[in-house]
């Protein structure tokens, strides 16, 4: 049985809304970390909670917690989840009572599914990855480790998001599309074909905006 002391890792807020999802899960929350932790004179709080130092603190809370990454930005959310994978420590997803997830979706660790959100049958979710709310992940999509679905995005079926995609708020993946590595979908677009990698892509239809 997977440890509910829980610390969240990042101080932005992507955290405000995770507490309100961990809370919702019966974890308690023990602190929060901050990874642009400066020391101030007054503790400061989240939610309520306290924040507890930075990064520097986490060796002393590994065999007693739990943790989540809540942060929003792909590679500081990779960075991390490498961090603590690497060390062992126990990952834990983050779903929205109020979600809606087939009960033939495959999930890998430190997972968070917002309000409202959809996930199809037959999908797979890889690592580290947010699909936040209201988003739509059609049946038999591929998301891969550290992708991002902003607020009201639409992937629809079979269509497959790589390493670290990003999908802006209110954009819409037809079924059957590829969007290759590190690329970057801006928001309100329409993608309809596919796009490799470390690009910004938008409109409607999308197209390259430049190469990143």
């Amino acid at each position: 049985m997977k440890n509910k002391n829980l610390i969240l890792i990042g101080a932005g807020g992507h955290t405000r809304v995770s507490t309100d999802i961990a809370i919702l899960n019966n974890f308690k929350i023990k602190g929060i970390i901050d990874i642009f932790f400066k020391k101030k004179n007054k503790r400061e709080y989240i939610n309520s909670i306290p924040v507890i130092g930075g990064i520097d603190v986490i060796e002393s809370k590994s065999q007693n917690h739990s943790f989540f990454i809540s942060i929003g930005d792909n590679k500081l959310r990779k960075k991390y989840f490498n961090y603590l994978v690497k060390r062992n420590f126990n990952l834990v997803n983050l779903f929205h009572p109020n979600s809606i997830i087939s009960k033939n979706v495959k999930f890998g660790k430190n997972i968070f599914i917002g309000p409202g959100a959809i996930v199809n049958s037959n999908t797979i979710i890889k690592n580290n990855v947010i699909i936040n709310s209201n988003s739509i992940i059609e049946h038999e999509v591929t998301v891969s480790d550290h992708v991002n679905c902003s607020p009201g995005s639409i992937v629809c079926g079979r269509s497959t998001l790589n390493e670290s995609v990003f999908i802006g708020a209110g954009s819409v993946v037809i079924e059957n599309i590829e969007i290759g590595k590190n690329t970057f979908v801006a928001s309100g677009s329409v993608v309809n074909k596919n796009f490799k990698k470390n690009l910004l892509i938008g409109g409607t239809p999308s197209k390259i905006i430049k190469k990143l």
